[in-house]
């Protein structure tokens, strides 16, 4: 096992628009790759902490080791960096499990209409900037194969995959 981190959803292949503008956001400072720094700065914050770590109890030292497993598994030019392409690399692999955990904020194994809007308004601009309310129940509504009204693991893979 190779962190605490490890358990992939799928290696979803996520829209480029959803990747590339995740890629801006943790890229804050425009240079063109996301360093442990950039990504410890998100791992660390309220919203996403018990996603990354997996549950609600890790420490600081367990999110940082497995954020730098990541590092060292996704980056293929060997420059202790993430590119774009190796940080969706990481994105749709590696942190499958921690992006459903993300959305799926009150654990109950499928991520809703709700968990999906709490998203967009937690993170302005890194989630669904500008779509409607309508849009995003539309997804909901496209990818709910079993009509439970949210989306499962599989659902949520397909959606992310946008197809």
């Amino acid at each position: 096992m190779r962190g605490i981190l490890y358990v992939p959803l799928v290696y979803v292949a996520m829209p480029s628009f959803l990747q590339n503008s995740i890629f801006a956001v943790f890229d804050d400072e425009q240079t063109g790759t996301v360093s442990l720094t950039n990504l410890m700065a998100f791992a660390e914050l309220p919203i996403w902490a018990p996603a990354m770590a997996g549950c609600e109890d890790a420490s600081a030292e367990d999110i940082f080791n497995t954020v730098q497993e990541v590092i060292d598994e996704y980056d293929e030019d060997g420059d202790g960096e993430l590119n774009e392409e190796e940080f969706c690399m990481a994105l749709t692999g590696y942190f499958g499990e921690v992006v459903f955990l993300f959305f799926d904020t009150d654990r109950t194994g499928t991520v809703t209409f709700k968990n999906l809007k709490d998203a967009q308004s937690a993170s302005p601009g890194l989630f669904l900037p500008d779509t409607s309310d309508e849009d995003i129940q539309s997804f909901i509504e496209i990818y709910d194969e079993d009509g439970d009204g949210g989306l499962d693991t599989e659902e949520f893979a397909a959606f992310m995959r946008g197809g």
